[in-house]
């Protein structure tokens, strides 16, 4: 960036990070917002004006984090480090009393010491913005400081808190799934029947799955209920925020999903626990009238679900149960008495268990990762193969 930012014309360098494997989904996603993005490991690339910023951040529902690419430089020693970073218009996006957290990477570079390059950063924010510096772990606007090759990349947090929390999300149960992946699979259904607008997750857990399905039918913005970093940013444009933001709350009001009269969500698990969960998310969300909690066996539970009905869900695997091969067996039976039942989108282990108990043709459409184990999101569009 050549010049500070200051309104909402300023073009920003951005980066929407997102799990690995999703990058692609996010990229089309994006586009879906009419930005344009260049999908890279890890997230996607794009340049946008202010507003295309509140629009990434409030509607995104696979990005993780959004932060701004300062305008990059070279350093193999301190002192070019230095200079490099004291060109860079901090006062644009901190101000004078607050507080970062500084993060550096550094690989394949000269300035390989993360420690020496994060005291670099620190003296400079303190000498030229009046910022002071956290420590290691601490709380502040996330400052990240890249090298590589001996290029320094410095990009400034605008999202602030992790942006799979939407805030709904009061309670949850055990191995929920994160709001961001949810999402994904939800993506992938809506791409196999986009007219689709009833849900049925068998082992819906807190419910995460079923309230990421309403939100989208609803058009309600994942970011909705929440405050950015942006907003702290001193050429923040707090008045046309708040006009823009009155704007999209307008047009989430004229979505006719919120007055069906009918469920379009169903979820069923056997605990009571994770249903109380679910019933309370729905609950903060705004969304209980379009929910369905059945207590139960997903194959007692089947027989109120409607026909035609997508079924999503995150299936207990591993750790979880240790019946998980029998599980996904008596699911494929089921499925298989009930055609009706499709597309069915699962998120299982990435080694083959589905493709060895199931008698559905399934599909990997990609492979991330669930609470650091390797997972795959598993399509079945058809009949039995």
């Amino acid at each position: 960036m050549s010049t500070p930012p200051g309104g909402t014309a300023t073009q920003y360098a951005l980066f929407a990070a997102c799990a690995p494997g999703l990058e692609a989904l996010l990229q089309e996603e994006v586009a879906e917002l009419g930005l344009v993005g260049a999908a890279t490991p890890g997230g996607v690339e794009l340049r946008t004006d202010a507003r295309g910023l509140w629009e990434l951040c409030w509607r995104a529902r696979l990005a993780e984090s959004v932060r701004v690419r300062l305008k990059p430089f070279v350093a193999r020693d301190f002192e070019t480090l230095v200079q490099g970073l004291t060109r860079l218009p901090w006062r644009a996006y901190l101000r004078s009393g607050s507080v970062a957290a500084v993060h550096v990477v550094a690989r394949r570079s000269r300035l390989w010491h993360s420690d020496a390059v994060a005291e670099r950063v620190s003296r400079v924010l303190r000498e030229r913005a009046g910022v002071e510096t956290a420590a290691r772990g601490g709380a502040g606007t996330k400052i990240h400081v890249r090298l590589q090759n001996d290029r320094v990349q410095v990009s400034v947090d605008a999202s602030g808190e992790r942006l799979h929390r939407r805030g709904y999300r009061t309670h949850v149960a055990e191995a929920s799934l994160r709001e961001t992946l949810a999402a994904a699979l939800v993506r992938v259904a809506r791409r196999e029947a986009p007219e689709a607008d009833v849900l049925w997750d068998p082992f819906c857990g807190a419910g995460t799955i079923a309230l990421e399905w309403l939100e989208l039918l609803a058009g309600v913005a994942a970011g909705a209920r929440r405050r950015f970093a942006f907003e702290d940013w001193p050429t923040h444009d707090a008045e046309h925020y708040r006009l823009w933001t009155a704007q999209q709350q307008v047009l989430e009001a004229s979505v006719p999903v919120a007055e069906a009269e009918r469920p379009l969500a169903f979820g069923s698990d056997v605990s009571g626990k994770a249903l109380r969960a679910a019933q309370a998310n729905a609950r903060a969300a705004g969304l209980e009238a379009r929910c369905r909690w059945i207590q139960g066996d997903f194959e007692s539970a089947a027989q109120e679900i409607p026909e035609g009905a997508v079924v999503i869900s995150n299936p207990p695997y591993g750790v979880r149960v240790r019946q998980s091969r029998e599980l996904l067996a008596r699911l494929s039976r089921l499925l298989l008495r009930r055609p009706d039942l499709r597309p069915v989108v699962l998120l299982l282990p990435a080694n083959g268990l589905l493709e060895r108990r199931s008698s559905l043709p399934f599909e990997a459409r990609f492979r991330t990762s669930n609470g650091g184990l390797a997972v795959a999101v598993e399509v079945s569009s058809g009949a039995r193969r």
